[in-house]
């Protein structure tokens, strides 16, 4: 059984690694094996496919991290909710997005998460992407 200690510093490390934008922290994150599920695509990704989004996002953001986080550890990882808030590359506020990821760890990296969003809350940050 994964212990409580080791959920909560993947997470933590996932938090990080979302403020500190740099896609190469993900690699300490996600197994090779990872799969990353999102509801409004109802479709999966490799590990190296969302370290490609997040890197977009990254490109398009200049501040970017997890707010008014609440964590549930579970026996195989954690839950966690939180608000997803920074600032555009062009100094413009984003507004916050709220989403719900479930998590399976393993081995101390993440093996499965599951990320639940309004879509309609990502849309600016889609837009901007696509003018990339």
């Amino acid at each position: 059984m994964l212990s409580h200690s080791e959920s909560l510093l993947v997470a933590q490390r996932l938090t990080d690694a979302i403020a500190s934008r740099d896609r190469d922290r993900f690699a300490e994150i996600y197994r090779d094996d990872t799969v990353v599920w999102h509801n409004f695509s109802n479709r999966t990704q490799t590990a190296s496919e969302n370290i490609d989004l997040l890197t977009r996002i990254f490109a398009v953001t200049r501040e970017l991290g997890y707010r008014d986080i609440t964590r549930l550890l579970t026996p195989e990882g954690f839950v966690q909710h939180h608000s997803l808030a920074g600032i555009f590359a062009d100094g413009t506020p984003m507004a916050p997005i709220h989403s719900c990821i479930v998590a399976t760890v393993r081995d101390g990296r993440i093996l499965r998460l599951n990320e639940w969003l309004d879509s309609r809350q990502f849309g600016e940050i889609w837009q901007r992407i696509k003018q990339l």
